[in-house]
């Protein structure tokens, strides 16, 4: 409907107490419009680990791994 750049013309994230409305809304507007919606507990965990090393890469650049000495 919108710009096709984008994957989704809405996204949103809910808490875990906010399923029920984010469930409602995504199908009044999953009709008419491409919708994405993500549980913020589940995005949380799914991402951590991904941080966490992307952390570590960026103090360990050019150094043993685990090592924070030049």
């Amino acid at each position: 409907m919108f710009d096709d750049d984008f994957e989704y013309d809405v996204a949103f994230s809910f808490a875990a107490v906010d399923e029920a409305i984010a469930t409602q809304l995504n199908d009044l507007l999953s009709p008419r419009l491409r919708t994405d919606v993500q549980n913020l507990a589940m995005l949380a965990e799914n991402h951590v680990d991904a941080a966490l090393d992307r952390c570590v890469n960026r103090l360990t650049r050019g150094r043993k791994p685990y090592s924070l000495r030049a």
